[in-house]
């Protein structure tokens, strides 16, 4: 066992202070009207009329996404992919199971080498230093202060994209009159090329420091580009340097579901390592089309419509756009100056962008800090 902690408690097998429940398939229960939130280990996936875990539970994936626990704070159904942790009562706080778990690495339990797995056996066997419940309650408000700041501070991040969306508005036009406004040129003839990525074997989890990995589809969902959002490469696979991540590419979701297809990114910053898969499409303006203006302009609510329009697939689940008809779409193109002042404003925007995602980065230290003096 880790050395003793500094507060008072007793080492404790998870089973022995919560209950596991297993989901159940929602096709049953599943209802539009329903007032019971169905969860997966990736988040809620729709309503149904019935539950079976119940407020105050924790998430946790028993295959797929593993090591990302949810809190939920009400009745909810839990489908066959993930585990609800239902933490006894007077033994173990809601709160406090839920910041262990964000700490746990419940990958080193992992049970397959493919998709990641959990057993009931496995997750009731994990140990932990059980302190007094007032003092379990205490530091689980230490940590909720924390996260509520981060929340705050990802807000702040929200606001200076809306900022960012509405000078694009001032400057070039609404979806009513942008087309109306400035010269229009085929999307292909504004880029060098719209080439689609590759995607080798790669692990279940992302890729540590800059091992060879593969973005994921939500590394651009947001309409930000996060490189951390990735999957690590299996031993033997080697990066193709040709279809590696550069700062300044323009990132679009080629396929994915009806919702997230088209989504768009561009890269500001310098990566290593790290390839985009053939799900996604790669662009480079030619040099009479800034990058910035045109990513703002096929994120703009108006451009990711027509570009989701483009979408075909009898699959409602995932939508795949032709590069042929990408490459047609109608492009504004203003001039260059003005398109330059949008990417300077852009740039000062980013200052505060910078500073913000520090006060995170700092945050997330101290979080983790904590609960290595806490869980250890």
């Amino acid at each position: 066992m880790a050395a003793k902690p500094r507060f008072d408690g007793e080492w404790v097998r998870l089973g022995d202070v919560l209950r596991v429940v297993h989901g159940k398939n929602q096709k049953d229960v599943k209802d539009e009207d329903g007032k019971y939130p169905i969860y997966g280990s990736g988040g809620q996936m729709g309503w149904a009329n019935s539950f079976i875990c119940p407020a105050n539970t924790v998430i946790i994936g028993r295959k797929g996404n593993i090591n990302k626990p949810i809190y939920v704070t009400e009745p909810f159904w839990n489908v066959d992919t993930a585990f609800g942790l239902v933490a006894k009562p007077g033994l173990l706080d809601a709160r406090f199971l839920f910041h262990f778990c964000k700490y746990f690495d419940f990958e080193k339990l992992n049970t397959t080498c493919t998709i990641p797995s959990l057993t009931r056996k496995n997750v009731e066997s994990i140990g932990m230093f059980l302190p007094p419940f007032r003092t379990q309650k205490e530091l689980a408000a230490q940590f909720d202060v924390i996260l509520e700041i981060i929340v705050l501070a990802r807000n702040q991040l929200s606001s200076l994209d809306a900022l960012v969306k509405s000078r694009f508005a001032e400057m070039f036009g609404n979806a009513n009159d942008i087309e109306e406004k400035w010269a229009l040129e085929a999307l292909i003839d504004c880029v060098n090329s719209i080439e689609s990525g590759r995607s080798p074997k790669c692990q279940a989890v992302a890729r540590k420091g800059t091992e060879p990995g593969v973005l994921k589809l939500s590394a651009l969902s947001s309409g930000v580009f996060l490189p951390g959002e990735n999957k690590a490469m299996c031993v033997g696979e080697k990066i193709e340097s040709s279809k590696e991540v550069v700062r300044g590419d323009i990132l679009v979701a080629r396929k994915n579901t009806p919702e997230l297809v088209g989504a768009c990114a561009i890269v500001r910053e310098e990566v290593t390592n790290l390839m985009f898969p053939d799900i996604v499409f790669r662009m480079h303006p030619k040099e009479d089309v800034n990058g910035d203006y045109l990513s703002a302009l096929l994120s703009s609510p108006s451009y990711s419509a027509k570009v989701k329009s483009l979408a075909h697939g009898s699959n409602r689940s995932m939508s795949n756009i032709p590069k042929s008809e990408l490459a047609g779409i109608p492009i504004p193109v203003p001039p260059l100056h003005l398109q330059q002042e949008f990417a300077a404003f852009v740039a000062r925007v980013d200052k505060s962008r910078f500073i913000v995602q520090q006060q995170i980065e700092k945050l997330q230290m101290l979080y983790d800090s904590l609960a290595q003096e806490y869980f250890s």
